[in-house]
């Protein structure tokens, strides 16, 4: 902090710390006071602040443009199931409806009601010898470490899945044009948590993103 804002904090300590302790006196939280709407859920509506930034930063004609903000990651397993886990996926998808999401010509964005069942595209390598696998785990890593999705098209996530011998690992970029991180981290959770126990039924979610924009 600058000099002078710390000092002035500092001579406010005791208010500070005791406006802080103080309850809010509000019986009800403010994401309680949304109203669901419906009726609307699929209609256009605005991108946020943020939303709209990533959106221009990644055109082309922009000088460090053409590349999205996005999220990779690879995980090693062993014994997967990728038929189970395809369809832990799909029931994520239709869960976080930001997960379908578009940006539309005019900058609004809007939720699909339906898109097609996504599928993981696997390629298998086993029995073959290390500088091909070597070789093909580096290529998938660099194109999707630099994907650029399109922000009108359907899905804004790739996930592939290369079977090794001993192993599969399964490569993950997502958009985050619709999610952040800690939506990620949500989103991964709850896809381990279909995938271990395909009978696991969550809370359904109340508040749409479209309501709370």
């Amino acid at each position: 902090l600058p000099d002078a804002l710390g000092a002035r904090l500092s001579s406010h300590k005791s208010e500070l710390l005791a406006l802080f302790q103080e309850p809010n006196g509000k019986e009800t939280s403010p994401w309680q006071q949304i109203i669901p709407n419906e009726k609307d859920r699929h209609l256009p509506f605005p991108l946020t602040d943020l939303q709209q930034a990533y959106w221009v930063g990644q055109s082309a004609p922009l000088e460090l443009g053409n590349i999205c903000c996005h999220y990779y990651v690879e995980f090693d397993n062993q014994g997967i199931d990728l038929e189970r886990l395809d369809i832990a996926w799909q029931r994520v998808v239709q869960r976080h409806e930001m997960l379908r999401a578009v940006v539309l010509p005019d900058g609004t964005q809007r939720i699909l009601e339906e898109v097609p069942p996504f599928q993981i595209e696997v390629t298998d390598l086993r029995g073959h010898n290390s500088e091909i696998v070597s070789e093909h785990l580096d290529k998938i890593r660099g194109l999707l470490s630099h994907q650029a999705f399109a922000a009108s098209d359907w899905p804004h996530f790739d996930i592939r899945a290369t079977r090794c011998d001993g192993f599969t690992r399964l490569h993950v970029s997502i958009n985050i044009l619709f999610t952040d991180v800690y939506g990620i981290l949500q989103i991964f959770t709850e896809w381990q948590r279909f995938y271990i126990d395909p009978e696991t039924i969550l809370e359904p979610l109340q508040l749409s993103f479209r309501d709370y924009v």
